[in-house]
């Protein structure tokens, strides 16, 4: 495939669009693709050559229809390798079905209304902290809570008794992937230089809490009911163990957070739909709460317009395993294809209005969704989350809890600026202010 071949903004001799990759925000660029190139687009970042697919059904052939013809990006492997080694997001073929069939137990409904009561208990304790009048830092205050939830729910633990530093650890985790995100440079890890050194002493950290974690439970079964009793039943090595755990920490804790400070946060700037989710979560049975939001058809649709506006994964990366016809180009092998959800969800051409907050717009049928090329939060096919349930109720109950006891006001610039690192990140912190319930 030449690079005549497709559309795409145009190239430096040797170094491709890297300079204009390095200098935007690659979010607000990668937008604006759609009404510019159409339904396909290349460009070429650091010698890496990347095709973004703005078709929906590309995106659903990719992810469902043709799934066996594409893996996980090489590079984005090779990144991301060292902190979450071959579990489920990086594993591939009979070794990814293997590990996916011994985790879904944890994930299974009948799971879920155990998992909503300790949700409710945690998201109890986290309102106790705060009072009306109380400016947080949303997006930390989330983190802090799902954290503590993921850990509990599948892991028998409650992190808040432990001498543990998660939330730090996290952080410098992120912080590593958001320069590697924005600019596409892959330093090996290691060459001895600060940003390296920080990551790799953040993955030390956890791998230590990790193992000591994982030691207990194997010592001590009977005082747990995990997922991680569950896996060493099922014949899991340490080093295979560690790598879900640390996968689940990590992605059930992160995008969760973020789809409840985006959501808290665009309903304190749209205070007509805010006082209208205000009234359902009033109505919540007070006998069994978690049940009542869960079935809450509004929350429903709130959660799934955020996450169309502000999807926590802002793209997933594939490459063909051999030469295939998309959008009537033939792509080569080993092309990195970017399909993006953030550039999906914001595309005009597939929704009216795409910058604006409406839950409305998934009033016809607010449990079915739409089809996968248009919206794709979760990912689709064989591949979609794990977790999805898990962090859609999770979601509901919390923010139901909230708008329970406080209204909600944000004080964060909007539209909200985020970038690309791990998840989409917020460039600044959300701010939100608790106003009294009246």
């Amino acid at each position: 495939m030449s690079r005549a071949d497709l559309p795409g903004p145009d190239t430096h001799p040797l170094i491709g669009n890297t300079l204009q990759f390095h200098h935007r925000n690659t979010l607000t660029w990668f937008e604006n693709f759609p009404n510019t190139y159409g339904d396909i687009a290349q460009i070429t970042v650091a010698g890496n050559q990347i095709v973004l697919l703005m078709n929906p059904d590309d995106i659903q052939t990719v992810l469902i229809g043709d799934n066996d013809k594409y893996q996980k990006s090489g590079f984005h492997k090779v990144m991301t390798s060292s902190l979450i080694g071959n579990g489920l997001v990086l594993s591939e073929g009979d070794r990814w079905r293997s590990n996916r069939r011994d985790l879904e137990p944890a994930f299974h409904p009948e799971k879920m209304a155990t998992y909503a009561n300790r949700i409710v208990t945690h998201t109890d304790d986290k309102l106790d902290q705060w009072k009306a009048g109380d400016i947080l830092t949303l997006d930390e205050e989330m983190k802090e809570l799902t954290l503590n939830i993921i850990t509990d729910v599948l892991f028998d633990v409650d992190p808040r008794s432990e001498d543990w530093d998660l939330p730090s650890i996290f952080s410098d985790i992120i912080e590593y992937f958001s320069y590697i995100a924005q600019t596409y440079l892959y330093i090996p890890e290691w060459i001895p230089i600060s940003r390296n050194w920080s990551y790799r002493h953040a993955i030390e950290r956890l791998d230590d809490i990790v193992d000591e974690l994982i030691t207990r439970q194997k010592n001590q079964p009977d005082n747990y009911d995990s997922l991680i009793t569950d896996l060493v039943n099922n014949g899991w090595e340490q080093s295979e163990i560690r790598d879900e755990v640390v996968t689940l920490l990590l992605a059930g804790h992160e995008t969760t957070a973020l789809m409840l400070a985006y959501t808290v946060h665009l309903l304190g700037k749209n205070p007509v739909i805010r006082d209208q989710v205000i009234s359902t979560a009033d109505k919540t049975d007070i006998e069994n709460p978690a049940k009542s939001l869960r079935q809450s058809t509004l929350l429903d649709r709130v959660l799934k317009e955020s996450l169309r506006l502000y999807p926590p994964a802002y793209a997933i990366f594939r490459q063909p395993t051999e030469d295939v016809m998309l959008n009537g180009y033939e792509i080569s092998e080993g092309t990195i294809l970017c399909l993006s959800q953030w550039v999906t969800h914001r595309d005009h051409r597939l929704y009216d209005s795409p910058y604006e907050f409406r839950p409305n717009r998934w009033k016809a049928d607010s449990l079915t969704p739409p089809p996968t090329g248009l919206y794709f939060p979760f990912a689709a096919g064989p591949r979609r989350c794990i977790g999805e349930r898990l962090a859609l109720i999770e979601g509901k109950i919390v923010l139901g809890k909230l708008l329970q006891n406080f209204t909600p006001e944000s004080f964060a610039e909007d539209p909200l600026e985020v970038i690309p690192s791990l998840s989409t990140q917020p460039k600044d912190p959300i701010k939100i202010k608790l106003h009294p319930r009246n």
